[in-house]
């Protein structure tokens, strides 16, 4: 991931623990929260705020698609 140019202002911290914090700017949110989501548990919010409650609400929403007896459709 951290080989990936994602915007001219990326700045990458490598940690001594082999994690990585990744800095840019996107185009829009729903590329970020898209691009967030494919890393599926390899990545970790740490802000902004309003981000992690965002992706919060869309792991809820996916979890909540697969509980029995739930329509598809909600």
């Amino acid at each position: 991931m951290c080989e990936r140019i994602w915007s001219r202002d990326q700045k990458i911290k490598h940690n001594p623990d082999g994690s990585a914090d990744i800095t840019f700017t996107v185009a829009s949110e729903s590329e970020l929260i898209s691009f967030i989501l494919s890393l599926g548990d390899n990545a970790r919010i740490l802000k902004p705020k309003w981000l992690i409650e965002n992706i919060k609400k869309y792991i809820e929403k996916m979890a909540f698609s697969y509980e029995p007896n739930e329509s598809v459709h909600n």
